[in-house]
């Protein structure tokens, strides 16, 4: 399988009173196509998510949609939704959405797609 595709991420940094970053927002957006190299069958997986991290907190948020693959037959594979974890404990706080990769690794849906 091959991937190409683009990836843009614009981060904005929140600042306290005193000059020290607080919390940072990044919103990605990620435009790619999945093309099975024997068949020659492509798929497109489009993501457009802000992800967050209070330094104060620790609290880690993801907002949108992560995973968007559409196979032939039009089925739709999709991690969308928010997501926030503690990242020192592990601990998932709040969680939202469908999640058909949750939130891992989106190859074996792309494979799938793609079979």
């Amino acid at each position: 399988m091959t991937i190409v595709g683009t990836l843009e991420i614009r981060q904005v940094t929140f600042f306290d009173d005193e000059g020290t970053p607080s919390r940072v927002e990044a919103l990605v957006t990620s435009r790619t196509t999945a093309t099975n190299v024997t068949t020659g069958e492509s798929t497109e997986d489009n993501a457009d998510f802000i992800v967050r991290l209070d330094f104060a907190t620790g609290i880690f948020e993801n907002d949108g949609k992560f995973v968007n693959i559409k196979d032939e037959d039009s089925t739709r594979f999709r991690d969308i939704g928010r997501f926030v974890s503690n990242p020192e404990t592990g601990e998932i706080l709040f969680e939202a959405g469908p999640k058909d990769a949750g939130l891992g690794d989106s190859t074996p849906l792309l494979c799938e797609a793609l079979a």
